[in-house]
């Protein structure tokens, strides 16, 4: 849901609009991350978001770098 919410009014086309919300679910996954309300999942989506705005591409290498710029703990 938070995802979806920042991109409303992206100017970001569908392609990479499906890549970022792919990219919070896998994030959100990694991070053990279920409840879409807590407040740790909107700094996620922000940062992914962020990240992909630094020119990143790559699902999995937008995961990573978002979650090691944000240091949380990642689910073994």
């Amino acid at each position: 849901m938070t995802m979806r919410r920042l991109l409303k009014n992206s100017e970001l086309n569908l392609q990479e609009q499906q890549l970022l919300e792919l990219v919070y679910r896998r994030t959100l996954q990694q991070l053990n991350l279920e409840d879409r309300c807590d407040p740790v999942c909107e700094a996620v989506a922000r940062k992914i978001v962020d990240v992909h705005k630094s020119g990143a591409t790559d699902a999995i290498g937008i995961s990573e770098l978002a979650i090691r710029e944000l240091g949380l703990p990642r689910n073994k």
